[in-house]
C-alpha cells in the first residue's frame, strides 16, 4: 500500500461497524448530495472537499478499511460510484457532478492518483476515470478488496498480465505510465524469471519511456498475437499521436537506442528484410521467453481465431443434440472446467478434453465448435488438414508435431485453455494401414501414431469434426471422451431454422418447406443466399414459388448420383 495512504489512515481512527459496503456507498452518496435551484430548474450535485463528513465517518472508515484506503479517499470512491453509473467519467463530467470548475478538478489529482495506486480505478492519458471491476465486485459482495499479487509469478503469468495491460491501453482504459510502472513492478518482484533477467540484461530500464513502451509492445505483439513483422499501424492505439511521430522519426533515422544495441531489427518478408516492418531480434525474444520454450514454433497448418472475433449465430437442434451441446457448454465454462480438471488430476486420470462431432454435411458441427468457443471465451486454433501433409519425406510429421507444440505454447500464455479444432478430421483420423509398405501409407500411419500419442498426453481441449465415421480408426474413437451425433434435423427444428434465416416467412410456409425438403442448415442457408441475390437483382422479394424453385434446384444438386460428399 502507498505510504501516503497509510499515513492518511492513521490520521483517522473512527469506529468501524457492520454496515455492508454497498450501504456505506449509498449513505455517503446521500450525505454528500445537495440540490440547487437555477431559474426554476433544480440541479443535483455532490460535495467533496477532501474531508470526511462527520455524519458518515463510520461508513467512510468501514469502506476505507475493506478497500485499503484512507476514509477521505473512500468518500471520493463512493461518489465516483454514484457518478459513473457503469460508464467512464471524464474530467468535464466530474466537474459537473461536483458543481465546480474544470480547473478545480485538477486539485483532486493527488487523491485520484492515490485511488489508482490502491487499485480502485484506472486513469487514461486524458485523465478519464474507469472504476476497476475488482473494486466494484468487492463492494457488491461486501468483501475485502484482493488484487492479484504481482510477486512470485512465473514468466507465463507476467506475459498474460502484460497482454491485459496492453489491451487496456489500446482501449484507452489506462495510460502509458500505468503500463510501464506495472511492468517495472513485474520485473522487480520476479527477478528469477527469464522475462526479468532479459529485461535487466538488455538494460531496458535505461531507455527513455517511449523506447521502453516500444520494447514491451513488440514483446506483447509477438507473444499474444504471433506478430513478428510489426507495422506502425499495429501500434496506433498504443502510442499517442505525438509520441508515435517521434518514435517513427527516430526509427527511420536509425537513432533509436534499441536499434543501436541490435535489439530492434527489420523483419523479413519473402526472405527479404523490409524496413517498414520490424521486430525484436530473435535472441532477445528467445531470452525473454526462455521459461516457456523460447521462440514460437511456427505451425503453417493452423490459424488462430480469437473468441471475440466469432460472430454470434443461432443454432437449432433436436432435443438430444441440444442437451449434449448445452452440457458441453456448461463443462467448458471456466469455473466448471477447472473444477473438472482438478477432480481428474486428484484421481490420477487423464485431463485431455476430447470431443468428436460427427454426422451429415451441413448439420452444424463446425459452427457448434465456433459457438462453444465464443460463449466460453476460448480462442480456437483451427487446423488446416490439407496443409499438414507434404510431398517431402518427414515434413508432414514435422508439421504435425509443430502444430501440437504451438498449441501447448498458446495454452501456456492464454488466460483460458484454447480449443484445438480439427475440421474434416477423417483426413487425418482415418483407418490405419496394416502392413504398410509404400511411402504414402507409411507416412499416413506415422501421422496417425503421432496424433494418437498427442491425444493420450493432451492437457487441453480438442474437437474433431467428421462426416464419415466409418473411416474413423477404432483407436481414435476410444480416445474421444465425448461423441456428438449431428443428424438431419426434424421438421420442427427445420421450421425454426427456416424462420430464423428468413424472418418474414409465415408459420405455414415455413412448415411446408421444412416438411417437403429434407435440408440441413447449410442447405437452407444456400436458399437464403439465393433469395438475397434475387432481391438485389430484381428489387423485389421472392415469392414462395421462387423459394420452392430454389429448393428443387438444391435438392437435385444434392441427390445427383455420384455427387461428391462435401464437408461442413
Amino acid at each position: 500500500m502507498d505510504k501516503r495512504i497509510q499515513e492518511l489512515m492513521l490520521d483517522f481512527d473512527a469506529e468501524v461497524v457492520e454496515y455492508t459496503l454497498l450501504e456505506c456507498v449509498v449513505r455517503i452518496g446521500a450525505e454528500c448530495r445537495y440540490e440547487t435551484r437555477h431559474g426554476g430548474r433544480i440541479g443535483v450535485y455532490y460535495a467533496y472537499n477532501g474531508n470526511v463528513p462527520e455524519a458518515v465517518a463510520t461508513e467512510a472508515a468501514t469502506l476505507g478499511q475493506k478497500l485499503g484506503v484512507a476514509p477521505k479517499l473512500a468518500v471520493l470512491f463512493a461518489l465516483l460510484i454514484e457518478f459513473s453509473k457503469g460508464d467512464e467519467i471524464t474530467r468535464t463530467a466530474l466537474a459537473e457532478w461536483l458543481g465546480v470548475s474544470y480547473a478545480r478538478t485538477l486539485s483532486y489529482d493527488r487523491d485520484l492518483r492515490a485511488l489508482a495506486e490502491a487499485g480502485l480505478l484506472f486513469r487514461n492519458a486524458q485523465g478519464h476515470i474507469t472504476l476497476r471491476e475488482e473494486a466494484l465486485k468487492a463492494v457488491m459482495d461486501n468483501t475485502t478488496l484482493k488484487l492479484p499479487d504481482n510477486a512470485g509469478i512465473p514468466t507465463s503469468t507476467i506475459l498474460l498480465r502484460m497482454g491485459r495491460l496492453f489491451k487496456d491501453l489500446e482501449l484507452d482504459v489506462v495510460d502509458e505510465d500505468t503500463v510501464l510502472s506495472t511492468l517495472h513492478a513485474f520485473v522487480d518482484l520476479n527477478p528469477e524469471t527469464s522475462f526479468s533477467k532479459a529485461v535487466r540484461h538488455y538494460g531496458i530500464d535505461t531507455l527513455d519511456a517511449d523506447e521502453q513502451l516500444l520494447f514491451y509492445a513488440l514483446c506483447y505483439l509477438y507473444d499474444q498475437m504471433d506478430n513478428d513483422a510489426v507495422e506502425w499501424w499495429n501500434l496506433r492505439n498504443i502510442f499517442s499521436e505525438e509520441d508515435m511521430e517521434t518514435v517513427q522519426f527516430n526509427y527511420r533515422s536509425e537513432s533509436l537506442t534499441l536499434q543501436q544495441r541490435g535489439l530492434l531489427v527489420y523483419a523479413e518478408l519473402g526472405g527479404l528484410q523490409v524496413k517498414d516492418y520490424f521486430k525484436l531480434a530473435d535472441n532477445v525474444l528467445g531470452d525473454l521467453l526462455a521459461d516457456i520454450g523460447g521462440l514460437h514454433e511456427k505451425a503453417p497448418a493452423a490459424g488462430l481465431v480469437r473468441s471475440e472475433e466469432i460472430s454470434e449465430k443461432n443454432l437449432f437442434f433436436d432435443k438430444a443434440v441440444t442437451r449434449q451441446v448445452s452440457e458441453l457448454e456448461r463443462l467448458l465454462t471456466e469455473d466448471c472446467y477447472e473444477a473438472v480438471m482438478q477432480a481428474l488430476r486428484d484421481k490420477g486420470l487423464r485431463t485431455g478434453f476430447t470431443c468428436l462431432f460427427y454426422g451429415v454435411p451441413g448439420s452444424g458441427k463446425t459452427e457448434t465448435a465456433y459457438q462453444l468457443a465464443r460463449k466460453t471465451g476460448r480462442d480456437l486454433l483451427l487446423v488446416d488438414v490439407t496443409r499438414i501433409k507434404s510431398m517431402w519425406v518427414g515434413e508432414s510429421e514435422k508439421n504435425l508435431k509443430s502444430l501440437f507444440i504451438r498449441y501447448r505454447q498458446l495454452a501456456r500464455r492464454s488466460r483460458k485453455m484454447p480449443i484445438l479444432l480439427f475440421n474434416e478430421a477423417d483426413a487425418l483420423f482415418g483407418l490405419r494401414k496394416r502392413n504398410a509398405e509404400d511411402a504414402v501409407d507409411k507416412m499416413e500411419n506415422a501421422l496417425q501414431n503421432i496424433i494418437l500419442q498427442e491425444m493420450e498426453d493432451l492437457s487441453g481441449i480438442l474437437i474433431a469434426t467428421t462426416n464419415l465415421t466409418r473411416n474413423l480408426d477404432a483407436a481414435f474413437e476410444r480416445r474421444f471422451l465425448y461423441k456428438l451425433h449431428f443428424e438431419n434435423p426434424s421438421v420442427t427444428v427445420k421450421k425454426q431454422i427456416w424462420q430464423s434465416m428468413i424472418q418474414d416467412l409465415s408459420d405455414e410456409d415455413a412448415r411446408r418447406l421444412a416438411a417437403e425438403f429434407n435440408f440441413t442448415g447449410g442447405q437452407i442457408e444456400n436458399i437464403l443466399r439465393k433469395r438475397t441475390i434475387f432481391s438485389v437483382l430484381q428489387g423485389t422479394r421472392p415469392t414462395l414459388d421462387d423459394l420452392l424453385a430454389y429448393c428443387r434446384e438444391e435438392k437435385i444438386a444434392s441427390e445427383r448420383p455420384g455427387a461428391a460428399i462435401g464437408y461442413k
